[in-house]
């Protein structure tokens, strides 16, 4: 890894001298005791990208208050109708290289194909599993997609990574199956139709296979009626069974009012009662906005801001400097049983304005009845 780092550094110098066109970013805020006026909390994040014809070269450095946490290296060629790209990620903390992911694709006759090759560390112990993937995507009248994977150790599924002490958390789509070690080996295949519509209902269907045989076909129909009632049906056949399950969706929402509700549902066609949560309110006033948010239930469903239970939301948008535009908004937390003048809990203040075209400032507060609570400042730099 540490030469994956220096070469990243080396073509990045190089290229500079050959005219290769070089963007950025750079974002960093900080948070501050208000009691004391130390710092608390710093985080930060630096990206360059530099490209040249075809080729593209980028780099991103994060860091916290501890120092430098995550460098994340990408290298990529594209043709326009195909193109490989390389990720790789170093865990600065850890001192360890992460994950590495090889990308080549084509795109040809209305479809596109993708090959992926993986290796991933997320425990930190120095053993990467490794496999590969063939991906297709192609989009079917009406709106419909097809999606093909061939597994060869690895899947869709998805992987984090994280380190002790640190904030962020990096996650990537593409990730080796449990115990695959690189192998070139079948390991399953999966066949998706997505967005078919008939009529009134939409189907999706998912069928898998394993170096076993077959695991499963999954049909999952969304059906909408004339009102406000939608059913969700997902039909599970495996080798021994099959299951049914049934969700039915009610929709109070009417305008600028959204109601969350959920029907209780004793079994698949019976429904028992309806619990309504929480109420948002929403409008638009030329540049400003204003949001109501009433949650009835936040012990089994968080709308708010915890302790709170209700919140009100001014938010102004005004075009400012470079054609960017300024933005002030201030949020407002009610808290049940409190002593202050209509159960007022917390103020949030948040501010940000464009200074140039390539530099934005912000600032954020948060007012309690014990006085201020929160400070965050920071900005963004971009080239």
């Amino acid at each position: 890894m540490k030469a994956f780092v220096v070469a990243l550094a080396t073509v990045a110098l190089g290229t500079v001298a050959v005219g290769m066109e070089l963007h950025g970013s750079f974002d960093i805020s900080i948070s501050l005791d208000p009691g004391t006026g130390t710092l608390q909390d710093l985080a930060g994040s630096c990206s360059l990208i530099g490209s040249w014809s075809f080729l593209r070269l980028g780099t991103t450095f994060d860091f916290e208050e501890m120092g430098l946490t995550w460098i994340l290296g990408t290298l990529g060629f594209d043709a326009g109708v195909a193109g490989v790209t390389g990720d790789a990620l170093f865990g600065a903390v850890n001192s360890a290289f992460l994950y590495g992911l090889l990308t080549g694709w084509m795109k040809f006759g209305g479809a596109e194909f993708y090959g992926y090759y993986v290796m991933a560390d997320p425990d930190v112990d120095g053993t990467f599993e490794q496999g590969g993937l063939f991906r297709v995507v192609a989009s079917l009248p009406g709106g419909a997609q097809f999606e093909s994977l061939t597994m060869f150790g690895a899947d869709m599924s998805g992987v984090s990574f994280t380190q002790l002490g640190v904030d962020k958390v990096y996650y990537f789509e593409v990730a080796p199956q449990t115990g695959s070690t690189g192998v070139v080996e079948f390991t399953g295949q999966k066949i998706i139709f997505s967005g078919l519509g008939f009529g009134c209902a939409v189907l999706d269907s998912e069928t898998y296979f394993t170096k076993n045989g077959f695991e499963y076909q999954l049909f999952s129909l969304t059906v909408h009626t004339a009102t406000v009632f939608t059913l969700e049906i997902d039909i599970l056949f495996t080798v021994q069974t099959k299951s049914v399950t049934i969700t039915p969706i009610l929709d109070l929402s009417y305008g600028c009012v959204y109601v969350y509700t959920e029907l209780e549902v004793e079994d698949y066609f019976t429904i028992t009662g309806l619990t309504i949560y929480g109420v948002r309110l929403e409008a638009n006033f030329g540049n400003f906005r204003l949001i109501e948010i009433m949650s009835f239930d936040e012990v089994n469903y968080d709308l708010v801001l915890d302790p709170y239970w209700e919140q009100f939301t001014v938010e102004v948008c005004q075009p400012a400097c470079c054609g960017g535009y300024a933005i002030f908004r201030v949020d407002t937390y009610f808290e049940e049983g409190s002593l202050n003048i209509f159960d007022w809990g917390r103020t949030d203040f948040y501010i940000e304005v464009p200074v140039a075209s390539f530099f934005t400032l912000w600032s954020g507060m948060a007012v309690d009845p014990t006085g201020l609570v929160e400070w965050e400042i920071g900005c963004s730099l971009s080239f």
